[in-house]
């Protein structure tokens, strides 16, 4: 009995004796637990990118945005107001976009960014414990994915922030010098809100950008070797 379930224990995707008699439902189990394991990979990848594509179409706005602007040539000064006028409402509209994805993501984004911190650190000290074989390639690959999710908040809140500041180049490319002084104001309002720019942070105490990134990494390594030489010591 107990070597059918010491059996049971080491070959199921998560071994453990979970009731009586469960060798005869071996089969039940292992599927149930691998449908689990699917589901779960599939909604955690899938948050991920739903996240990332929110912050991406912020990213494109902005991108439209810079083009109308540079596109808006002098003809006459009813036309140019017009122009601008609506490219400054499409500026408010991306902001309050920016403001609802921020208020939705941002607490999510911190206790990912916590969780990921502190699996690096554990994750390279597991490395150092174990000698080299198939078990450390996964723990490889394992470390690899939390960078690149990692990286990939920090890439795209990055172009966000990169972006929004370009806003202001945009409207010196256009024929604003051409207009009337009142119809320059309109363009000064857009080049004074750009000046801060948009971003998006981690639970309002870090913003993504790839100096978080670069920051993330260094904290983790500092908490890696403090880890270290306790298990040394």
């Amino acid at each position: 009995m107990f070597g059918i379930l010491g059996v049971i224990h080491s070959s199921l995707p998560f071994g453990g004796i979970y009731f009586p008699g469960q060798e005869k439902y071996y089969y039940f189990i292992a599927i149930f637990q691998l449908i689990g394991m699917y589901l779960n990979s599939v909604c955690n990848g899938t948050i991920d990118c739903v996240s990332v594509i929110l912050m991406q179409l912020a990213s494109n706005q902005f991108d439209v945005l810079k083009a109308h602007l540079k596109n808006i040539k002098y003809t006459d000064d009813k036309d140019v107001s017009k122009k601008i006028k609506t490219q400054i409402g499409f500026h408010q509209e991306i902001l309050e976009y920016c403001e609802l994805v921020e208020e939705l993501l941002n607490y999510g984004i911190l206790a990912q960014f916590l969780c990921s911190a502190i699996s690096i650190c554990f994750t390279l000290l597991q490395l150092i414990m174990i000698p080299y074989n198939f078990k450390m390639s996964i723990i490889l690959l394992y470390l690899t994915c939390i960078l690149c999710q990692l990286w990939m908040y920090c890439w795209f809140g990055h172009l966000v922030l990169v972006k929004s500041s370009e806003v202001i180049d945009a409207c010196y490319m256009s024929e604003w010098y051409k207009c009337h002084p009142r119809m320059k104001s309109f363009f000064f309002l857009i080049m004074e809100r750009s000046k801060k720019p948009t971003y998006f942070t981690a639970g309002k105490f870090f913003i993504l950008s790839l100096t978080t990134f670069v920051t993330i990494l260094k904290s983790s390594y500092s908490y890696f070797a403090v880890l270290q030489r306790m298990y040394e010591g």
